[in-house]
């Protein structure tokens, strides 16, 4: 199995997804009812701080960059930009930033940037993630933040990867 397969059999567990993902889930599943109730409210927020703590992104092989999201509104932006976040200083994404960036950002198949159809983010298009995998010597990127029914899919010439089937993720 080729490394590129690899990664996108590997793409539902995908600790990014994890990151932005899970707290909403946590709290909507009733874990901190759960806890308040339980008066050990100390659980929940150790949940919390421990999904806080998983990194933004992983590279696979050098070549592939793992994220929840996507790409950036800056064409400067490289690796080093992303190992230089300071993921313990800042544990919430915010409204604006490469962190925010990386979380909810989606890519649209018309050249360019756009406006996010989430209303926090950005879409990006096939030409940004042309240059960001060039500018970074990567083959591609690959993301979790959308739901794709056949588990996956390649866009922008096979440069973007988006994977995850939720109903196939049972939490």
């Amino acid at each position: 199995m080729d490394l590129k397969e690899s990664a996108k059999q590997s793409i539902m567990v995908c600790a990014s997804f994890l990151n932005s993902q899970i707290r909403a889930i946590v709290a909507s599943n009733s874990l901190e009812k759960i806890a308040n109730a339980a008066s050990i409210e100390r659980v929940f927020k150790l949940f919390s701080e421990s999904f806080s703590a998983l990194p933004l992104a992983t590279l696979i092989g050098q070549k592939y960059l793992v994220l929840h999201g996507g790409l950036f509104s800056d064409d400067k932006i490289t690796l080093d930009d992303i190992r230089k976040l300071n993921r313990h200083n800042q544990r919430q994404p915010g409204q604006a930033g490469l962190m925010m960036e990386m979380l909810w950002t989606d890519p649209q198949t018309e050249p360019g940037r756009g406006p996010s159809k989430r209303g926090v983010g950005m879409q990006f298009g096939p030409d940004v993630t042309k240059r960001f995998c060039e500018n970074n010597g990567l083959e591609a990127i690959i993301r979790s933040h959308e739901v794709r029914m056949e588990g996956y899919e390649e866009e922008h010439d096979g440069k973007c990867i988006t994977g995850i089937n939720l109903p196939y993720l049972s939490l």
